[in-house]
């Protein structure tokens, strides 16, 4: 078999964009719509939206 064809049919090595490390076959990860690659088995995904992360504020007119 040629070497061209073989590394035509492998399938591209993935990494995560946040921890840099290679998700391997077989592994859970995030595809986010923004084009990231985000771990599923790591912190990574906290790590990565905690910048977005908000508290809504209490509603002054709620009771118990």
């Amino acid at each position: 078999m040629n070497t061209l064809a073989f590394r035509a049919e492998a399938r591209p090595r993935l990494f995560c964009d946040n921890c840099g490390l290679p998700i391997g076959e077989g592994e859970k990860y995030y595809e986010l719509p923004d084009g990231l690659n985000i771990c599923a088995e790591s912190d990574c995904l906290t790590d990565w939206a905690a910048p977005y992360l908000r508290r809504r504020p209490m509603d002054r007119d709620w009771e118990d």
